[in-house]
């Protein structure tokens, strides 16, 4: 009895030492674009734990995963078409596609099933781009935003729905804003020491997280205040994607090259792993 007692003790004295980061983040998987699939991996071991196999000959632009169903942005040329698919839970077959016809930047889903889809303009003065909303199971949008010279580039949800967009403007300077749910206007925000475009996620307080260029990370509060920054001294390359753990101690980075990393949220080093494998999207999601 006493012995089964101290056990239990023990036990549960192990629990709290565990961190939570570990705890919390066991049902959250890291997803990835590669040049032929969608891949998940385990954030805690860098083991992979499932492959989605994608259209042949389809390049990838944009990755959006909620409740298990998967987004993902599909370039074919021979014609060119653009579109997102949409994959159930456990399917190997799309249910649905949205076609904006138009080169997609990137894609973000909110915890309702909304989507949003940044398309590229070009960032000429003789072509549009836009920025479009899609009903959860819609295949047409209820809301779309144009902008004649500049480009949407990266959105993202935050946990109450609000869509935070980056790119550039008319005069090139990086840009940054948000639509409120089912809002038909895009507030501007101004964040003054942002050091370029680049992929943007919402960490667990809801602050944009910024990948800015030559591996400098930036997190803004949503009124547009730099909060903090530092450079990813184990990926300095080209970042392609990046991701917060739910519960915001992790950041996961992939770059332009072959590697997909974990690193300690907010502060980023040292790394916590490299995956190994190249990315040009990611998402982390339960």
């Amino acid at each position: 009895m006493i012995v089964r007692f101290l056990f239990q003790l023990v036990v549960l004295a192990l629990a709290f030492l565990v961190p939570s980061a570990a705890r919390s983040a066991s049902n959250e998987l890291i997803y990835a674009t590669t040049y032929e699939s969608v891949e998940s991996y385990d954030p805690l071991t860098g083991k992979k734990v499932g492959s989605l196999p994608l259209p042949q000959g389809a390049q990838t632009s944009g990755l959006a995963v909620n409740g298990g169903t998967i987004y993902v942005g599909l370039f074919s040329a021979n014609p060119d078409s653009y579109e997102v698919a949409e994959y159930p839970p456990g399917a190997t077959k799309p249910a649905r596609y949205v076609a904006p016809n138009q080169e997609l930047g990137n894609i973000s889903v909110s915890a309702t099933g909304e989507l949003a889809i940044a398309g590229f303009g070009g960032g000429s003065c003789c072509s549009t781009s836009t920025l479009t909303f899609y009903a959860a199971g819609a295949t047409k949008p209820n809301r779309s935003f144009f902008r004649n010279a500049g480009d949407f580039e990266h959105v993202a949800y935050d946990a109450g729905g609000t869509c935070w967009i980056e790119g550039y403007d008319a005069k090139n300077k990086v840009s940054f804003g948000y639509v409120a749910p089912g809002s038909k206007k895009i507030v501007t925000v101004e964040f003054p020491a942002a050091l370029s475009a680049g992929p943007i996620a919402i960490d667990a307080s809801g602050n944009i997280v910024l990948a800015a260029k030559l591996g400098n990370v930036q997190v803004f509060s949503p009124a547009g205040a730099l909060l903090t920054q530092w450079t990813l001294l184990g990926n300095p390359t080209t970042v392609t994607g990046i991701a917060v753990s739910e519960d915001g101690r992790r950041l996961y980075v992939s770059n332009s090259y072959t590697q997909l990393g974990s690193y300690r949220y907010p502060g980023g080093e040292p790394p916590l792993a490299f995956f190994g494998t190249y990315a040009s999207n990611i998402v982390a999601a339960n």
